[in-house]
C-alpha cells in the first residue's frame, strides 16, 4: 500500500507498507515504480514525506521530479 493526497499538480507520498509475511521480496521497490511512473506520465510534481520513498529517490539521484 502506498498512501499519497494530490494538492494542486503535486502528488504526496505519505506512507508506504507492505505487509510482514510479504516483505524482503523488493514488493515496496516495485510499488514505488509504479507509482511514480504514475506521477511522470500524468505530468505531477512530486513531493515525498514518507521515508520509504525517500530512500529509494536518494538511491536513485537520476530521476528528477522536480
Amino acid at each position: 500500500m502506498l498512501v499519497y493526497r494530490d494538492e494542486g499538480d503535486t502528488r504526496v507520498f505519505l506512507h508506504t507498507e507492505i505487509d510482514p509475511a510479504y516483505r524482503g521480496r523488493g514488493l515496496a521497490t516495485t510499488l514505488i515504480e509504479w507509482a511514480l511512473d504514475d506521477v511522470r506520465t500524468s505530468g505531477r510534481h512530486l513531493r515525498a514525506e514518507c521515508p520509504t520513498v525517500i530512500g529509494y529517490l536518494a538511491r536513485h539521484p537520476e530521476l528528477d521530479y522536480s
